[in-house]
């Protein structure tokens, strides 16, 4: 798939095109690797196959992608988890199904880092608007919030306070150095 966005790049295509057709396998990449085979059927492999739109929520106000400084919070009540928190910058959230979110569940730093699969028709959650940019006008990038928003607990992409390194890992192939840094 990478090989494939290169060459696009390369012959001269749009990446903000990339964005806006290829960007919802960011939030799979998680799903797959946590093997939780009922979040595959239920997100992953509809949004693989075109049918369904997902979008990772990572970046929040006024911390960027310090994963490990993240403030949204979850929290476990009963059967399903609440989660309040708000997300920016989230490539294809105004027409997303659903949010792979890296939540706080533990205690502070990288080992309190959880993710969660929201589907954005959960009551609570809202995207409050839709971002003006001065770039990259094919990707729509918004404000989302899983503001007092009730998860099933059946919904966590992996091992609770243990995702900061399968997030640092897929950052990996979702932002990889160009060919010409790499032969310099």
């Amino acid at each position: 798939m990478l090989a494939i966005l290169e060459e696009i790049v390369l012959a001269g295509g749009s990446s903000g095109l990339i964005s806006a057709l290829f960007s919802h396998g960011i939030a799979t990449l998680h799903i797959v690797a946590s093997g939780n085979r009922n979040l595959i059927e239920r997100f992953a492999r509809p949004a693989l196959e075109g049918r369904t739109i997902g979008s990772l929520g990572i970046t929040e106000p006024g911390g960027g992608s310090d994963v490990a400084g993240i403030r949204t919070t979850a929290r476990r009540e009963g059967d399903e988890y609440v989660s309040d928190g708000a997300k920016l910058y989230i490539t294809s959230g105004t027409r997303a199904d659903f949010v792979t979110t890296a939540v706080r569940t533990g205690g502070p730093g990288a080992a309190g880092i959880s993710l969660i699969v929201v589907p954005t028709g959960t009551p609570g959650f809202t995207v409050p608007r839709k971002l003006d940019k001065m770039a990259g006008c094919a990707r729509t990038p918004p404000s989302c919030s899983p503001t007092t928003c009730g998860v099933p607990a059946a919904n966590p992409a992996g091992e609770e306070n243990s995702e900061f390194a399968q997030i640092a890992q897929q950052f990996q192939g979702e932002r990889p150095p160009s060919r010409r840094a790499t032969t310099l």
